[in-house]
């Protein structure tokens, strides 16, 4: 058993007879650099990710050749030791950072490509892919990481939202956005927050909870963007509109908003 990644449990084979250990599932692979291939929040086994991959890796294993995923790509150990490597020690630092307490933009500055992590540029995946490809990666893995030793806000403002009403919600993430404390909050959590609110065709109360989004974050194109969709959603054109347009005064290349605008009769 290797642990969830992402959101199945997966399983490792070991053949000792072929020198082979064979990773099923949707894990690792040429497309991702490390064993989570979601970029959103969800509980991962990284303790277990740990533990068999010193069991199958180890000096005392007999495996030679890892087989990857669906893909079935078929790595010699040593590669897949530089995979294991890099997951161990995101694994510990993250952790340790955030027992002291950084932010996660202190913890990426640090664990940068720049900074602790420049080791990455000489791994294969590296070589392979390029920096425009592999750094985008390594900004995603660090957050997955850092979010494992956080309690995420998302399912406690959820509960809020159920049982209690929109104001409260409100409140809430104003105090986690002063004072996180122990828990971790960001544009990212109120956006999905907005959406729930949405799918449940509570326009009203995704306009409020996204409303709070651009007040903490002026300077995001994407949270302009969504309350934009949830004025739209609840036929507040002209609002909708003044939205659409923020996003792109901040960021030219939204064509979500252009193409939301076009459809709402206006210009940019």
């Amino acid at each position: 058993y290797f642990g969830r990644a992402g959101f199945d449990a997966i399983t490792v084979a070991v053949v000792p007879e072929e020198k082979l250990a064979i990773v099923s599932g949707f894990v690792m692979h040429d497309q991702h650099f490390a064993p989570h291939p979601f970029g959103g929040y969800v509980p991962l086994d990284v303790p277990r990710w740990l533990e068999v991959y010193g069991e199958i890796l180890g000096e005392d294993s007999p495996v030679e050749r890892v087989i990857w995923g669906m893909a079935g790509e078929v790595w010699p150990k040593e590669r897949a030791l530089t995979r294991f490597d890099y997951s161990k020690k995101l694994w510990e630092r993250t952790k340790a950072l955030a027992a002291e307490g950084m932010t996660l933009e202190q913890v990426q500055e640090k664990l940068s490509l720049e900074n602790e992590f420049a080791f990455v540029k000489e791994m294969q995946s590296y070589k392979d892919h390029g920096d425009d490809w592999l750094r985008p990666q390594h900004v995603g893995h660090v957050r997955v990481f850092f979010l494992q030793h956080k309690i995420v806000a998302t399912d406690s403002i959820r509960k809020l939202l159920e049982t209690a009403n929109v104001e409260a919600a409100v409140a809430r993430c104003r105090e986690l956005l002063a004072d996180p404390g122990e828990y971790y909050i960001d544009e990212a959590i109120i956006n999905s927050l907005g959406y729930f609110l949405l799918a449940r065709d509570r326009g009203d109360d995704a306009v409020e909870m996204l409303k709070l989004n651009v007040e903490a974050f002026p300077e995001s194109a994407n949270a302009y963007d969504s309350l934009g969709e949830a004025y739209a959603a609840r036929g507040d054109t002209e609002l909708a509109i003044e939205s659409y347009r923020k996003s792109l005064e901040l960021n030219p290349n939204n064509d979500n908003a252009e193409k939301k605008l076009r459809e709402l009769g206006a210009e940019k």
